[in-house]
């Protein structure tokens, strides 16, 4: 399955293993398309940064059945305009979509500060990440496509061995000593046994770096911040189903809480960005509270796979 997507997207929606950047006269949000043995899905909704709505995950799940979500995939193509991020805890969300599973698992503390801080990764760094298995340059992108198209029945192999040799003729730029820099930045500021001692390492810091991400946080919905920090725990020594279950169950707990309806207010519909979290704090999120978006849901209300 290749997952076409148009103009812009956020890597963490996509459900393939192969992205290509196109333009399109159609209205529709999602495009299916059939080339021989390959089934093409196309994510048409650009100015949400083709972030999946409920009619467009409708009309994709068919086509998707025993198919992951692309960050789960085992090909995952960077070029030079990719951008990843995980902002959910700026609009009192959680980190879904498997989130609880491959962000524990990216280097050191990498996953839990991309979750909390919502920070970007770009281009090669998504790469070095561990986000991205391969990157090749944009220009590339619709030359391996079609090359995939023509693969009757590709192997592992074969399929790795395309996008390394694409990827040799797209070198990752100098820049892993600031990366690594940063992650070892990264690894002491964001290692504690809870959010507040995190918070506590920015403060002590006291560096410009420091202050800002702790600023950062402090604009984040305090719930967030603190299911975030558990799911990612929980979800170090969960299988993704496990994970994707829990996601489900903290989905229907936060759907009844104000935050997330705040947090769209402020930064999608009114745009004042001056979200009224409640609770205000992270010390007034009690550990009862946090506890009782993780609960199991009645029999009939939990997640099914089929």
């Amino acid at each position: 399955m290749i997952l076409r997507v148009v103009k812009r997207f956020c890597w963490k929606r996509l459900t393939s293993s192969i992205l290509r950047n196109i333009s399109t006269l159609t209205t529709d949000e999602v495009i299916l398309d059939k080339i021989g043995n390959k089934g093409i899905v196309t994510l048409n909704r650009p100015k949400a940064l083709n972030a999946l709505s409920m009619t467009m995950i409708r009309k994709i799940l068919n086509q998707m059945k025993g198919a992951g979500l692309s960050v789960h995939g085992h090909f995952r193509v960077a070029t030079e305009r990719t951008v990843f991020a995980m902002p959910e805890a700026a609009i009192g969300f959680f980190a879904s979509v498997g989130g609880s599973h491959f962000l524990p698992r990216l280097q050191g503390k990498l996953g839990l500060y991309l979750a909390l801080t919502g920070c970007r990764l770009t281009g090669h760094d998504v790469v070095k990440a561990g986000v991205a298995t391969h990157f090749v340059d944009s220009g590339r992108i619709n030359t391996i496509e079609e090359k995939l198209l023509k693969m009757e029945s590709p192997s592992f192999q074969e399929i790795d061995k395309l996008l390394c040799k694409n990827q040799e003729q797209s070198p990752i730029k100098d820049g892993d000593l600031s990366f690594q820099l940063l992650l070892s930045k990264i690894n002491t500021q964001f290692d504690g046994g809870s959010l507040n001692a995190i918070i506590e390492n920015l403060r002590r810091d006291k560096s410009e770096w420091a202050n800002q991400h702790l600023q950062t946080l402090f604009k984040m919905s305090p719930t967030s911040l603190k299911i975030i920090f558990h799911q990612l725990e929980l979800g170090k020594n969960m299988s993704l189903q496990e994970c994707l279950k829990m996601e489900y169950r903290i989905s229907q707990r936060v759907m009844k809480n104000q935050d997330f309806f705040e947090g769209v207010r402020a930064f999608l519909i009114d745009k004042d960005n001056k979200p009224m979290w409640m609770p205000a704090t992270v010390e007034e999120v009690s550990d009862n509270v946090l506890k009782s978006y993780f609960a199991a849901l009645p029999k009939d209300k939990e997640l099914v796979f089929f």
